[in-house]
C-alpha cells in the first residue's frame, strides 16, 4: 500500500475557521510534497494527477455525488507516446473549427 493512503488534510487544520490571508488551500503545498513522496520509486508511473482525480472522484462519492472511471496511467511517459501516435491523434495546424 502506498505511503499516502489514508492521508487526511483536514486533520491537519491550523484551527478553526481559519484562511489564508490569500485565500488559497492552506494544505496544498504540503499534500503535494507528501503525494510526491509517497509515489516516488514505488510507482514511478503514477502521477500526481492520478491521485488527485482519484481522490476527487472518491471525495464527490463520499458525500453522495455520482462516481465515475478514472483513467490512470501518465500520458506523459515515454513509453506511452510514439511519432506514430503523435503524428496520426493530434490535430493538424491546417485542421478547421468543426474539425477541432
Amino acid at each position: 500500500m502506498p505511503r499516502w493512503a489514508g492521508y487526511n488534510p483536514c486533520l491537519h487544520h491550523a484551527g478553526r475557521g481559519h484562511r489564508p490571508e490569500d485565500g488559497g488551500l492552506p494544505y496544498s503545498p504540503p499534500l503535494l510534497r507528501l503525494l510526491r513522496s509517497g509515489r516516488g520509486g514505488d510507482m514511478p508511473r503514477c502521477g500526481v494527477a492520478d491521485i488527485l482525480a482519484v481522490a476527487a472522484r472518491d471525495a464527490t462519492v463520499a458525500v453522495g455525488g455520482p462516481s465515475w472511471r478514472v483513467n490512470l496511467g501518465r500520458r506523459d511517459f515515454p513509453a506511452a507516446a510514439t511519432r506514430a501516435l503523435a503524428e496520426n491523434n493530434l490535430p493538424r495546424s491546417s485542421d478547421s473549427l468543426i474539425t477541432l
